[in-house]
């Protein structure tokens, strides 16, 4: 009796430990032709237009990594191993000027989540602003 009572205990620990551990990808990719439209908002007045299809899912950083190729823009990050990666600049805005940094939106919610780990949708509507942080 007492030896079923530590095994269901046990169980029950384990269940817990395994329900609560943290998950690595917190955004499940789709298979399949995938497309984004994307805006850089660089300041008020200075906004860049595009759009991305790729026939493999992609993170967004990945995606912004190939749009700033693309455009021969500066592209830089901060990779913080397991808490992810942080985009410090793209073209020639660099995070930290005017106490601005970079964002990013989709579908008008910023998810909270960096950008390695993020997988958006396809039709995702992403974008990225250099404004003050909101935290």
């Amino acid at each position: 009796m007492k030896r079923l009572s530590i095994l269901i205990v046990l169980i029950f620990i384990i269940g817990v430990i395994l329900y609560l551990w943290p998950q690595k990808q917190t955004t499940s990719p789709t298979l399949g032709n995938q497309h984004w439209t994307i805006d850089f908002q660089f300041s008020e007045s200075e906004i860049n237009s595009t759009s991305f299809a790729s026939p493999q899912p992609l993170n967004l950083a990945a995606i912004t990594k190939l749009l700033s190729q693309r455009e021969n823009w500066e592209y830089q990050f901060d990779d913080y191993g397991d808490l992810g990666i942080i985009v410090t600049q793209i073209k020639d805005k660099k995070n930290g000027e005017d106490q601005k940094y970079w964002q990013y939106f989709v579908d008008n919610e910023q998810p909270q989540v960096s950008v390695d780990k993020y997988f958006p949708a396809n039709n995702a509507h992403i974008i990225w602003k250099f404004i003050k942080s909101e935290l």
